[in-house]
């Protein structure tokens, strides 16, 4: 009789432990004093403030547990497998400032600021920096010549500034004027030897980022009831801190510079008009602004293959070949310029316009499709950005509205987002019109899994994400006093809110406008992808009670 035995492979047992400390400190001192001399009005602010900030990082590991459920580091086997790793970073801000106000009978207004900044991020002389500021105005409704308006102009007031701040933050790194050395180990003839390297190159001229911004705006109030004001702006940022390509036979990463200047240009309105008729209340608010942002120096570098900088046009344009619609048959492919893979009726056609320029300078094109056809296609700064907001009441019935949105901008995505079929996903029933032979006139190209043209980042795939949202509404009802009187109560307001009610775009269905703007990507922009959680429609009741 034969018996058989099977081999019983050991378990494996491993136990990592891993504990992050982090600390933000901030400490402000500050005093003031306020005198007024006649007309003459004083106020004198000085201060200090530290800001400090430590994150510690603690790891072991150990495996070859003898007990599976005893999950204790040192129940693991202290051999040459065990291991452990530590790591620190901090930063300290620290500034000084200070602030002088004097005014001459509430009409001619001024104010001077001014704060020294310390930072941890930079080195010897470019450690401090110091940045002024200063404003003033005029409250020409409070001359004596304009007494005879003051019935209809209640207030106008002209006012200007001019001044400087900084910035020193740089992504992540603490410390980019001496980039960390790169801790690890090799083999060599069964030997294992400690190394250090370098992996990014260091620069100890780095400085602070430095904003100048210089505006002009007017506030008037007319009858009491309605608000204006205007504001116009002018805001330049030098020595922006940022990596720029350098030259690979360094054989590091290139490191922080103070690389790029950008320029903002812009405006803004606002009014708030109020009324009362007896028990009726209204208030109706509006403002809407605009800017203009281009960077303007770049050391003669661009950067980005999607999201672009480049000089002359706006932080994070969207970069990418223009389509001209798609080809309907292989002669109009035959005709066309070289473009990517193997193209077929229904794939998308580029434009090529890399070649050279006739004499209207007009693109002739070079016969083929490649980087040099890629050009600005798009700007993820907004435009037109506005906001209306209304209030009603009449005894104790209250309701409120906010609409909000922005005029201009534009939106991508790609993909499987956006693409039919791509990475085998599945065709959305937004995206059935595509192209087939009897369906020609189609928004889509063909359905492929393959191919490599109709994926290009293009303006196939970009649409405008203006928007006007229904973002906030709620409709309230407050009871009479005399279901409170002889209580301990004194208020009950009993009210219905609903938020991101209503969407107006353009935007790809399903999709939120907003989504270009990430938060936790590098400079709070992300393009292309659509895994976002999208805006919530949510109704809420509530009960405000005030005892």
């Amino acid at each position: 009789m034969k018996t058989e035995q099977k081999q019983v492979l050991p378990t494996l047992t491993e136990l990592t432990e891993s504990a992050r400390r982090q600390f933000y400190g901030t400490y402000q001192f500050q005093a003031d004093a306020k005198k007024d001399f006649g007309k003459h009005g004083f106020e004198l602010l000085a201060g200090a403030s530290r800001e400090t900030y430590n994150e510690k990082i603690l790891s072991g590991y150990r495996r070859d547990f003898l007990y599976d459920n005893y999950e204790v580091i040192d129940a693991g086997a202290d051999n040459e497998t065990k291991d452990n790793a530590g790591s620190e970073y901090e930063w300290l801000l620290v500034s000084a400032f200070g602030r002088f106000n004097y005014n001459y009978d509430q009409k001619y207004l001024f104010e001077a600021n001014v704060r020294n900044d310390g930072t941890s991020r930079f080195i010897g002389k470019n450690r401090w920096a110091v940045f002024p500021s200063f404003s003033a105005g005029w409250v020409v409704s409070k001359e004596n010549f304009f007494e005879g308006l003051r019935g209809t102009i209640s207030q106008l007031k002209f006012r200007g500034s001019w001044g400087k701040l900084g910035n020193q933050n740089i992504s992540s790194s603490y410390y980019p004027f001496s980039e960390p050395l790169s801790l690890g180990s090799t083999s060599m003839n069964g030997v294992v030897y400690q190394t250090i390297q370098q992996l990014i190159m260091s620069n100890p001229d780095l400085k602070w980022e430095e904003t100048t911004m210089s505006g002009v705006g007017v506030d008037l109030s007319l009858w009491k009831k309605l608000d204006l004001s205007f504001d116009l702006y002018n805001k330049k940022t030098d020595g922006i801190l940022l990596r720029l390509n350098t030259s690979q036979l360094t054989g590091l990463e290139a490191p922080v510079q103070n690389a790029a200047t950008v320029s903002n240009k812009g405006w803004e309105i606002g009014a708030q008009y109020n009324e009362r008729w007896g028990d009726f209340k209204m208030n109706i608010g509006f403002n809407l602004s605009d800017v203009k942002n281009e960077i303007v120096d770049m050391k003669g570098q661009s950067s980005g293959t999607l999201l672009r900088q480049q000089v002359g046009s706006s932080v994070n344009s969207i970069y990418g070949f223009i389509a001209d619609g798609l080809y309907q048959s292989q002669a109009e492919i035959d005709a066309g310029p070289t473009q990517f893979g193997t193209l077929k009726p229904g794939d998308i056609r580029y434009k090529d316009i890399a070649g050279a320029f006739d004499a209207n300078g007009n693109p002739i094109g070079d016969g083929k499709i490649t980087d040099a056809d890629r050009t600005i296609i798009g700007s993820t700064v907004p435009r037109y950005t506005y906001g209306f907001n209304m209030g009603l009441s009449y005894k104790g019935f209250k309701l409120s509205a906010l609409i909000q949105g922005v005029g201009k901008v534009d939106g991508y995505l790609d993909s499987h987002y956006v693409i039919p079929a791509v990475n085998s996903s599945a065709v959305k029933p937004w995206q059935l019109d595509y192209w087939t032979p009897e369906n020609t006139d189609a928004e889509f190209p063909r359905v492929s899994l393959t191919s490599t043209n109709n994926t290009q980042n293009s303006t196939k795939w970009m649409r405008s994400a203006a928007y006007m949202r229904l973002k906030n509404v709620q409709i309230g009802y407050e009871l009479p006093k005399s279901f409170t009187d002889n209580t301990f109560l004194q208020s009950i307001y009993l009210y219905l809110n609903g938020q991101n009610l209503l969407t107006f775009t353009d935007f790809y269905e399903g999709y939120d406008p907003e989504i270009n703007y990430n938060l936790g990507s590098s400079d709070g922009v992300a393009l292309g992808g659509g895994n976002y959680y999208p805006q919530v429609k949510t109704f809420s009741f509530g009960i405000d009670v005030k005892f």
